[in-house]
């Protein structure tokens, strides 16, 4: 039985709204791996800030937003204020307990923005981030494992990172589930992705199958992580 995969963890947690390195401002990032997004935590962070597109289609409060911190939530007071500022103006939190807080807003791919970061009344880190290009994939109708498959998308230009995977699992029962997955990173000039034959596993009937594609923005400013990421996937 295979551990759950970083690309079920992360995709969890947009839908429940809950739950790398430190250093200066770096656009290179060369110690992220966008594989592994999991190796964001509290051994190289104190926050993270995720935001991600969601659903909307009336495009009011476009954007989630979620600050996230990544130490013991009991050293955090209800009165200590987190604030986060984009283009100076703060957020209105929707949703905020103890050491995580939530809203939506409005924002647009493909721009650049000056965000900053406060606790307790103390500027944390402070930089510029430019939000992915959005992406529209164009996924095959079905999906075979025992076969070679791709899928291609269209970009509004290249993004920081680029992220594209198969993934299979199978829900047993709170003891028992499998997953598997076949992940890669991609150069951000990149329009199409192959899927080897047998590159996952399956465990007949009730194997749920999914076919996905990342686009990654990410900084880590003095143990502050800045994420923003689109995810768009088809689900077999």
């Amino acid at each position: 039985m295979k551990s759950i995969s970083w690309l079920f963890l992360i995709v969890l947690l947009a839908l429940s709204f809950m739950i790398v390195s430190c250093g200066n401002d770096d656009d290179d990032n060369d110690d992220f791996d966008p594989t592994n997004m999991a190796g964001v935590n509290a051994d190289v962070a104190d926050w993270i800030i995720n935001i991600t597109p969601i659903d909307n289609t009336d495009k009011v409060n476009d954007y989630m937003v979620m600050v996230v911190f990544t130490g013991d939530n009991t050293t955090i007071q209800a009165s200590d204020q987190a604030v986060l500022k984009i283009d100076g103006s703060p957020l209105t939190w929707m949703s905020e307990m103890p050491g995580y807080y939530h809203t939506q807003t409005d924002l647009t791919p493909g721009q650049t923005y000056q965000m900053s970061f406060w606790f307790k009344n103390s500027e944390k880190a402070s930089t510029s981030m430019k939000l992915p290009y959005n992406a529209n994939a164009n996924f095959p109708e079905t999906f075979n494992p025992t076969s070679a498959t791709s899928f291609d998308w269209t970009l509004g230009g290249n993004n920081q990172y680029q992220v594209a995977a198969a993934q299979s699992s199978k829900y047993v029962s709170t003891t028992e589930y499998y997953s598997d997955e076949y992940i890669k990173t991609i150069s951000s000039s990149s329009r199409s992705f192959d899927v080897p034959a047998n590159a996952i596993d399956t465990w007949g009937t009730g194997t749920t199958l999914t076919l996905a594609l990342y686009q990654i923005s990410y900084k880590n400013v003095d143990r502050i992580a800045f994420m923003a990421y689109q995810v768009i996937q088809r689900v077999y």
